[in-house]
């Protein structure tokens, strides 16, 4: 009977937890290609010189209209992505020296639904959001993606 016992333990070990752990691994791989599939990028903000300054080399949350509701979303978004070296929030874009409107998407932002972009640190509009429940919680999901990683040291032997 023992040995029964042992030889179920070690099928189960052998098949069903790499089976297992597949599973998983699959799903968090089809869930980040969805993702990138999504954020593919929808506009290029390279083109406009020097204005963008502060947008390059930062994963920058851009607030497009601003009320309460967007301010305090803001507040909760900066305090999961503070410690994040790249990561900026810019509001305030209605001021004239902040971006030149005459680009064809912000200016189509400007007056649409939605609230905010992701810009990547390559000056990319990556995505709109709105201010559903439903959106917030896939920006944050998106930023998450899209801020870069800071590159691990490697292990150098002598």
């Amino acid at each position: 009977m023992r040995k029964l016992i042992s030889w179920i333990a070690v099928g189960i070990l052998l098949i069903f937890v790499p089976l297992g752990s597949w599973f998983y691994l699959k799903q968090g791989l089809d869930y980040r290609k969805n993702a990138l599939e999504e954020l593919k990028p929808k506009d290029n903000l390279d083109s406009i010189p020097d204005s963008l300054n502060v947008f390059k080399y930062k994963t920058t949350l851009l607030v497009l209209k601003e009320n309460e509701k967007i301010l305090n979303s803001c507040d909760l978004i900066y305090d999961q992505f503070k410690d994040a070296f790249t990561f900026q929030i810019v509001g305030n874009i209605n001021k004239p020296y902040a971006i030149p409107f005459s680009h064809k998407i912000l200016s189509s932002l400007k007056g649409g639904n939605a609230s905010f972009a992701i810009i990547d640190t390559s000056l990319q509009v990556r995505n709109l959001y709105s201010t559903e429940t439903k959106d917030l919680k896939k920006m944050v999901e998106h930023l998450a993606i899209v801020i870069p990683r800071i590159k691990e040291k490697d292990i150098k032997t002598k």
